[in-house]
């Protein structure tokens, strides 16, 4: 590392430089694709909310919903086929419809979610646990939650992991 000659001085500091802004640039990408991967799933998840809500006002207004063994069956299906690994319905009246999935320790967390989507009527998306990433520890799972609404009025709420 200390040679003499002025050339090999400026090739040697240009090498480190690059490797220095190889791992740096590598570090950034890394982010971006985390936050952009991040994004992705939250978008994924309300994409599915948006299609169970679909579901939902294909019902009649007569129907009842939390008695029809239809929804049930179906809206496990498709939790287990988009990846999700569990999920909660709850009506207005914030009685359960369906809570179910694989693996599911957030049952009180959701719970909670679900309720106060209900009451306030937005959506919410919160982090939860942590697990070592490549940087750290990072979030371990994402818990999207929104109200279904029919004709403008919420109709029942939704959370999923």
């Amino acid at each position: 590392m200390f040679a003499h000659g002025l050339k090999t001085n400026i090739a040697i500091h240009l090498t480190i430089l690059l490797v220095l802004a190889m791992i740096l640039l590598n570090f950034v990408m890394m982010i971006t694709a985390r936050r952009d991967l991040f994004g992705l799933e939250i978008s994924r998840g309300y994409t599915f909310i948006s299609g169970m809500e679909a579901n939902i006002i294909s019902f009649q207004e007569s129907d009842n919903v939390t008695a029809n063994s239809d929804f049930n069956d179906d809206f496990g299906r498709r939790l287990k086929n988009a990846g999700f690994s569990c999920a909660m319905v709850m009506d207005a009246k914030k009685n359960r419809i369906y809570s179910n999935g694989e693996n599911c320790t957030l049952h009180n967390e959701i719970e909670t979610l679900t309720r106060q989507t209900i009451r306030s009527g937005h959506k919410t998306t919160r982090f939860s646990g942590a697990t070592w990433g490549v940087w750290g520890k990072q979030s371990q799972d994402v818990i999207i939650s929104a109200p279904l609404l029919r004709n403008g009025s919420i109709i029942a709420g939704v959370s999923i992991v």
